[in-house]
This record gives structure tokens, sequence and C-alpha cells, in this order.
């Protein structure tokens, strides 16, 4: 069983350990930037103090269901310190993991974005480095980048050509 078609709702930590799931949840919810918010717990704290003085404007307007108010705001409370928690550590006894490292503590080999045309050399190494260009602030940025197929290779003659008229001068 996937989990997927498990009883609901779930609570966090199982709708986060579905295995189907994790490749998503990594790339689209636990960036650097939102590590570093996860991981900023006078965030949370102040999202928790603001939950807690809004169910207090409530009771003050619907006195007569107090009790009522601080059971929801209780079970809200409780879930919203779940998924904090969760997300924090984010373990699952089925084995999906994932990398929530602040931005200011991130490096693209945690994430397997090193350079992908280390170790490669010649031929090898240039169609790599074509395909893989360099970071604007390590290199000229070229002006064909971002171009495809016929406007690309309109631009790189057009480049090869001033290429050769700069090199005789």
């Amino acid at each position: 069983s996937s989990g997927i078609n498990a009883e609901w709702p779930l609570r966090p930590g199982e709708k986060f350990c579905v295995a189907e799931c994790s490749g998503l949840y990594q790339e689209v919810l636990l960036g650097c930037c939102t590590a570093t918010m996860i991981q900023d717990t006078g965030l949370a704290d102040a999202v928790l103090v603001v939950a807690d003085d809004i169910k207090d404007l409530i009771v003050d307007i619907y006195p007569d269901d107090e009790d009522y108010i601080d059971e929801v705001n209780t079970d809200y409370l409780d879930y919203a310190e779940e998924v904090m928690g969760m997300l924090r550590d984010p373990t699952c006894d089925n084995g999906v993991s994932y990398n929530v490292v602040p931005c200011a503590d991130w490096t693209p080999e945690e994430f397997g974005l090193g350079n992908p045309c280390e170790g490669l050399s010649g031929k090898k190494l240039k169609k790599c480095e074509k395909k893989n260009p360099v970071d604007a602030g390590d290199a000229d940025p070229s002006p064909c980048a971002g171009l495809k197929g016929k406007k690309l290779k309109k631009c790189e003659k057009k480049e090869k050509k001033k290429n050769k008229q700069n090199a005789r001068l």
C-alpha cells in the first residue's frame, strides 16, 4: 500500500512520508528559503502568538462559545506545531527523507548540483561546457543565452563572425 489512499485526514508526518510525493515536496516546498523560515523559531513563535491573539478576539466577539473556540484553537495550534516539528526534522519510518538546509548553509553539492563537467577533458569537456554554461558572475554572459532553435543558431553564427573579426584586430 502506497499510503495515498489512507484514511483522511492524515497527520502532517503521514502526509509528508508518502514516498510518491517526496520528490515534489523536496523540489517545490523545501528549497533553502523555506528551510530558512522553518528553522526560524522566532517566526514560528510569532505566528503562534498571533493565532492565540486571534482566538482572544473571537472569544471577545462570541463569549458564549469560549469552550468551543478554545478547543478548536488548541487543535489548530497543536497541528501547526506538529507541522513545524515535522518540517524541522523530516524523518519517516519508511525511509523517505528530505534536505532542509537554510540558504546560509546551502551548497550546490548537497543537492547534487555540483559542476556537471568536473572530471571531463577534451571534446567531452567542451561539449559539456556548451550544454552547461558558466554562471554570469564567473564569465562573460553569452548574448545567445536563453535562445533556442533557429534563433540560437543565428545568434551563434553572428557571434562567431564577430569573434573572428575581433581576432583580426
